[in-house]
């Protein structure tokens, strides 16, 4: 027998531990959002998560397309899977877009030097671009390691924050496939457990 309420909480483990180590396979999110009229998925890395708060937390360039995309459509998909595992978990829910606030701030202080220096690039990602670049003009890639130039690279950065509101756990194995779907009751605050045919 499943007990779904264990399953839940795995869900959680798992992903806190694709914050905590780089060689989970939780740790890569398949991230999926409408850009205008198309679907569109980049990986991003899972840098946050808050089970109490069913939040799901990545960062990336307040310049990138995709924070656009998700301020005009704010509803995201996460995909992960672990092959180890054999486990894959689907988490859908709001975007909030963190800015130059509290909890940008707060994650930038925690980030080494060398994961600063993605925002500190001085050309627009995603941009067209006559020939093949690193994201710098000559003299910004020469000062690059500069505290100031460095520091100046917050302006850039953010937190995009999912608040799930749907869980799938998929799990694969030889005698047969489990799937599970938890969807979030915001009126009483629960989750309700369906299981689903793999």
């Amino acid at each position: 027998m499943i007990d779904t309420a264990s399953i839940q909480q795995k869900i959680w483990e798992h992903l806190r531990e694709g914050v905590l180590s780089r060689h989970s396979g939780f740790h890569v999110i398949a991230l999926s959002y409408l850009n205008g009229a198309y679907p569109r998925s980049a990986y991003v890395v899972l840098r946050r998560v808050d089970q109490q708060q069913r939040k799901i937390n990545f960062h990336t360039d307040i310049r990138q397309n995709k924070v656009e995309a998700i301020r005009d459509n704010p509803h995201i998909c996460h995909l992960f899977y672990d092959k180890t595992k054999k486990i894959q978990i689907i988490a859908q829910g709001k975007a909030t877009i963190h800015h130059q606030d509290d909890i940008s701030q707060a994650a930038w202080d925690n980030m080494q030097r060398i994961s600063k220096t993605c925002y500190a690039q001085d050309l627009h990602p995603g941009s067209s671009h006559p020939s093949a670049t690193n994201g710098f003009t000559d003299t910004a890639w020469e000062q690059r390691s500069d505290i100031k130039i460095l520091e100046n690279g917050y302006t850039n950065f953010c937190v995009i924050s999912m608040q799930a509101i749907e869980l799938e756990w998929l799990y694969l194995k030889a005698s047969g496939n489990h799937r599970i779907k938890f969807i979030y009751n915001t009126k009483n605050n629960e989750w309700k457990a369906d299981f689903l045919v793999p």
